[in-house]
């Protein structure tokens, strides 16, 4: 019986250079400000209204009105830095959406970490369903839910891996949450390290994005958004991190894994199904900081950290250099890490991250790489050639900093792999190979 092989050939630019911007939804906006066509108070307008009232949104500049923004703690941060340079009826108008309506009522988690105040009236009312059979009869069991949520939250990345616990705005002896009904985010962190934080959630979560949590989607989509705005609201103990934005992002979409591994919103959320580009559909995109490349803090948690859900020494260590490094690139504060308390290094680590990108799937070898990286919805890396017959030619494509094309190739004879390489210094050449229960992969030189 004759054992199959898999090799695969993957070509890796790890060389710094100018990496290229990929759209983003506020482009054109921006844009038009840059070159002075809107004025400050146009743009930061039109960003709440897409967030909050996208039905005012000028579409001259936004022409997207129905994609999910998911978090708005970035742009609500933007706003507050900007707020001063305003004209005061812009910020009258961008307050008003991010007022609270309705009397609110208290409600203290069970771990006695938050204080949740919602309403049940108006436009920012949460849902009145109450069972007397569950919890405390006369809160509404969406409250107590998002409550238990919270405190899971709490418990994995505060008191379990040691991320720093927010300071909160209101000084009552709790973290406050509140509750508004947001069309196109789930919920948002606002605050600052001086003054405190606190989280907005969503008055009423849809059950319309796709989750594998077994208590149906609106309850997983609410689980990970209170494991993504509590990593938020650690964040700011760290200094400015949270400015860094596009990785602020990809920290806290990783937590929603650290703790809510098996819900998988996000997983199924950022496809290019759904218009997302990502380092499994486009490889030759850089790693940047962004939503979709949360699988980068994933790789680093489940290698170095043994996909503990009591500790993250790697991704500790990470925080507490960015707070003690501010200026130094979010992509050198890994790199410090990895080389100076894991054994390791950027380039390293990142090689092994595109070998693990490839095995997923149904490419995906039992016991190697990603532990759910078999499931039904995780990615697969997209090839870039497939070579049936030898000595064959292909010609590559651009690379990015960070990021690599993948060549699968059909073994043929006995004769060992030679390759002869003409292109950009920095590329990296590492072949692995699989007979579907084992992985072996190394680095080959380039002659």
């Amino acid at each position: 019986m004759r054992t199959k092989i898999t090799i695969v050939l993957f070509f890796v630019f790890l060389s710094i250079c100018n990496v290229p911007s990929k759209a983003q939804l506020f482009n054109q906006l921006e844009q038009a400000y840059n070159t002075g066509q809107i004025t400050v108070d146009e743009m930061m307008l039109n960003k709440i209204y897409r967030s909050f009232d996208p039905s005012k949104v000028n579409t001259t500049y936004i022409s997207d009105l129905t994609s999910v923004i998911k978090c708005g703690t970035a742009i609500v941060m933007e706003y507050d830095n900007i707020k001063n340079n305003l004209n005061p009826n812009s910020v009258a108008i961008i307050e008003n959406y991010l007022a609270i309506d309705g009397d609110l009522i208290a409600y203290i988690s069970p771990g006695g970490h938050f204080k949740l105040s919602y309403t049940t009236s108006g436009a920012d009312a949460v849902p009145i369903e109450d069972d007397v059979n569950v919890g405390v009869y006369g809160v509404p069991d969406y409250i107590e839910r998002i409550a238990n949520y919270l405190d899971q939250s709490w418990l994995v990345e505060i008191e379990n891996c040691l991320f720093a616990a927010p300071n909160d705005v209101d000084v009552d002896g709790y973290y406050n949450i509140y509750f508004q009904l947001m069309p196109s985010d789930f919920g948002y962190t606002r605050g600052n390290f001086t003054e405190g934080t606190k989280i907005i959630l969503n008055s009423n979560f849809p059950s319309t994005f796709a989750t594998q949590d077994p208590d149906g989607n609106q309850i997983g989509l609410a689980k990970v958004t209170c494991a993504h705005e509590l990593k938020h609201a650690s964040q700011w103990m760290y200094g400015e991190f949270p400015r860094q934005m596009g990785w602020a992002e990809l920290d806290a979409t990783w937590a929603e894994e650290l703790v809510y591994d098996y819900v998988n919103q996000s997983m199924l959320y950022y496809t290019l199904e759904n218009g997302r580009y990502t380092l499994f559909s486009i490889p030759i995109l850089a790693l940047t900081g962004n939503y979709e490349n949360y699988y980068w803090e994933d790789y680093l948690h489940q290698k170095f950290d043994n996909n503990s859900y009591t500790s993250a020494p790697l991704l500790l260590d990470f925080m507490e250099r960015r707070a003690a490094q501010p200026d130094e690139s979010v992509l050198d504060s890994y790199d410090y890490v990895l080389q100076n308390n894991f054994g390791s290094s950027l380039s390293e680590a990142f090689t092994e991250f595109i070998v693990w990108n490839f095995y997923t799937g149904s490419r995906a070898v039992q016991g190697f790489g990603y532990d759910e990286a078999g499931i039904v919805g995780f990615p697969e890396v997209q090839l870039r050639a497939t070579h049936n017959s030898y000595p064959t030619n292909g010609t590559g494509s651009y690379l990015n900093y960070l990021s690599s094309n993948h060549i699968l190739l059909t073994p043929g004879g006995q004769n060992g792999l030679r390759v002869t390489f003409s292109g950009s210094t920095g590329m990296e050449a590492v072949v692995t190979w699989s007979n579907e229960s084992s992985v072996t992969w190394e680095k080959i030189d380039l002659v």
